[in-house]
């Protein structure tokens, strides 16, 4: 999904100078791009490792990283921050009320949150480009389609390859609809202005197989 990290950063406009915050950094891969891009970078997440790996197998480009929970907000500073972002981790953090009223608390008037989450149909994209053919899993994918409207939460983990040794992460991660998240932004002055539902491109067997089936959706609220 990093083909869509330019989408992405072409939502702040002019990133030259402005001041970013990114939850869920992981091994810092956006917070790199979006300081190439001029972007002033703030970036954390929960796991120490992976901020180990962000400060110590890259270059840190200036960014200032922190281990910390994405809710936590403590000394970021107030009305302080252009943008916050959260690609792909969102699904991670349990309580999107505090994330909320965090995020909305830092951003200046007028700043954005921008945040990336996977879309309805990826379980058909996955299907039909990595799997094998759709008609062979369509049991499935009711299944994964009658539950999207569910909030739920499982064990899961997430695996990082570094200098050819894989590193394995446990999460926790929550399905939720994309209106659950609309709303409970809402309640912090945070107001969707843009949803981009992007056509995907992934690698199969060193191949690029393009589709017109969406795998995420990048979302861009204002805080008013």
């Amino acid at each position: 999904m990093r083909h869509n990290t330019k989408t992405l950063i072409s939502l702040l406009g002019k990133p030259k100078g402005k001041l970013v915050y990114e939850i869920a950094t992981g091994n810092g891969f956006l917070a790199r791009k979006l300081s190439d891009a001029g972007a002033i970078v703030t970036a954390s997440d929960i796991s120490p490792e992976l901020i180990d790996i962000a400060t110590h197998k890259y270059d840190v480009k200036n960014i200032k990283y922190s281990v910390r929970e994405a809710t936590n907000f403590k000394g970021l500073g107030k009305n302080k921050f252009d943008a916050v972002i959260i690609h792909q981790g969102i699904f991670y953090i349990k309580n999107i009320d505090a994330l909320a009223k965090g995020a909305s608390s830092i951003l200046k008037p007028g700043g954005v949150m921008i945040f990336t989450m996977l879309h309805p149909l990826f379980r058909v994209l996955k299907a039909r480009t990595e799997e094998g053919r759709a008609a062979d899993r369509l049991a499935e994918i009711f299944k994964q389609a009658e539950a999207y409207r569910t909030n739920t939460g499982k064990e899961t983990s997430k695996k990082w390859k570094v200098d050819k040794t894989i590193h394995k992460i446990n999460y926790y991660a929550y399905r939720r609809p994309l209106n659950f998240y609309v709303n409970a932004l809402a309640k912090h002055g945070l107001f969707t202005q843009q949803i981009i539902e992007p056509a995907s491109k992934n690698v199969r067997d060193d191949k690029i197989i393009n589709s017109p089936i969406p795998s995420i959706y990048i979302v861009k609220v204002v805080k008013i």
